[in-house]
Formats: structure tokens, sequence, C-alpha cells
């Protein structure tokens, strides 16, 4: 949102052509995927709760139309990638960036909200060095507190849903797969997190405690 709140967008675009200036222009929409996202978990919760959907489309129509989109996203994600640093070995499907650009998705909307709400944004770093475990797992743990937080939510949605009766298969399926890609970094970082909390536990220490 920087971008577009401040003079930079307009002074480089200015000394682009103007497909460059549309391609540029293009790559920026990628930071408003949180407001996407947002969008798409209050839908599909008020369907949960109160049974209303945004539209109804059949799966056949939604098949035929959202196919061709992806098919098209892919062959152009295969030709673009003859533009990276090094060609020969970052192409492919590569999974982990796409993965990573979904683990992005909830910083965005925090992002977003942060700039609504004129806060300044600060650069933390990371434990390094000497820091033991457990600052390391608890850094880890914070950085995706947003994630759990969405997946408690669409989960908790999911579990209404069932109770009211609104249990089409779809949005269960929509909700139980965005539900597993936001925790499938988070989840299994916070089940060592308590994993260890208990061992110290059963050991008589206590709480872990950090070593400086």
């Amino acid at each position: 949102m920087n971008i577009f709140f401040t003079t930079h967008w307009p002074k480089v675009n200015l000394r682009m052509r103007i497909t460059h200036t549309l391609y540029y222009f293009l790559m920026e929409q990628f930071y408003f995927s949180g407001l996407t996202m947002a969008t798409a978990v209050l839908l599909i919760m008020i369907y949960y709760v109160f049974g209303w959907v945004p539209a109804k489309i059949q799966i056949p129509q939604l098949v035929v139309w959202y196919l061709p989109l992806l098919a098209w996203r892919q062959v152009m994600q295969f030709w673009l990638q003859r533009f990276n640093i090094r060609p020969k070995l970052e192409r492919g499907f590569l999974w982990a960036g796409r993965l990573l650009t979904i683990t992005v998705i909830p910083i965005y909307l925090l992002a977003l909200v942060g700039v609504l709400r004129n806060r300044r944004v600060t650069f933390k770093t990371t434990p390094k060095g000497n820091a033991c475990g457990e600052e390391i797992a608890e850094a880890e743990l914070n950085v995706f507190k947003p994630h759990l937080v969405l997946t408690a939510v669409i989960l908790a949605g999911m579990g209404i849903g069932v109770l009211r009766g609104h249990t089409t298969w779809v949005f269960f399926a929509w909700g139980g797969v965005t539900a597993v890609l936001l925790s499938v970094f988070s989840v299994p970082r916070l089940c060592r997190r308590l994993a260890g909390v208990l061992r110290w536990e059963r050991a008589g220490l206590g709480q872990p405690k950090s070593v400086s």
C-alpha cells in the first residue's frame, strides 16, 4: 500500500516503457491478496453461520470457466521462468515458492491494516547466534500467529456449520483446504513447542527459560 500512497510508484513508472509499467502495476496487485483472503474467509463464515451463499454456480460450470484460467496461469509461469536469474535451476512447478506465497498472505493483510491505521512498520530481527532453541521456537510461533488464528476461525466456522446443518461439501472442502494450507507450517512448530513444554513439566523443571 505504501507503493500507492507515496510518490514511489509514479517516479518509477515514468522511467519505464508502457508495457513494463503495466507489468509492474500488475505485479503490485499481489500485495492485495491479504484483502482477498479476508473477504473469502468472511464469505465462507457467513455461509457456515447463516447458510447464505454469495453466488449459486454448479460445479461443472466452475470447472469449465476456472480450469482454463488455471491452465493459462501455469503456462505463463513456465514461460516467465526463462527470465529468472538461474533459469536452468529455477524452473518447474516450484512447490516451495507456491507454499511460501500462500504463507505470506496473512502477513500482507496485517500490513494492509497497519497502513490504513497509519502505523509505522519496524524491522525485527529473528534470534541468531547464541540464541537458544526456545527463543527460536517462540519467534517462529509469533510469525505464524495470524495463520493459527485464521485456521481456528475457519475450523470453528465449520463446527458451527455442522451444528446448523450448513454442510454443502464444496464449502467444507474449501474451508478444509484453506485451513490445511494456512497451518501446514505453523501446526508442526506448535506441536513441537507443546511437546517441549510437557517434557519440562514432567521433569519437574517448570516452564523452560531462555538462556542468554
